[in-house]
């Protein structure tokens, strides 16, 4: 009886071990591309471009350069963090910098400064140095 319980009691705390661990992605984007050290995916005449955001009315376009080419993603803001921290590390080898500016085709400029507000809080939150860069 003893032993069933210690057996029971064992696969109940593995059970929460491997639940927590599989819910607690590590969201210090920062730290994983410090350990990735990044830099060594720097090889010029590629280019060296981190990603950036480019905030629209209704949403983002996400340009990463994966493999020396360029690739566009057009994102939501409920999708921007996740795609972010799906990124390979050889789309950072600049470190944990992003840049975000905001598209020249405006009709609502208070929802592309609450975009680029909302962006740059999730990059923030990621641990990324979010730099503004003007015009898209």
């Amino acid at each position: 009886m003893y032993h069933a319980r210690v057996q029971r009691f064992i696969a109940i705390l593995f059970f929460l071990v491997v639940l927590t661990a599989c819910k607690s992605k590590n969201t210090d984007l920062r730290a994983r591309i410090a350990a990735a050290n990044t830099s060594q995916f720097c090889h010029p005449p590629d280019a060296c471009i981190n990603p950036s955001i480019l905030a629209f009315e209704k949403g983002y376009t996400v340009t990463a350069f994966v493999g020396g080419r360029p690739q566009y993603e057009v994102l939501h803001l409920t999708e921007l963090r996740e795609h972010l921290l799906n990124l390979p590390m050889s789309a950072w080898p600049q470190g944990p910098i992003i840049g975000i500016s905001t598209s020249d085709d405006v009709t609502d400029w208070q929802l592309i400064q609450k975009n680029v507000k909302e962006a740059e809080k999730t990059c923030r939150s990621l641990g990324l140095e979010a730099q503004f860069r003007p015009g898209g």
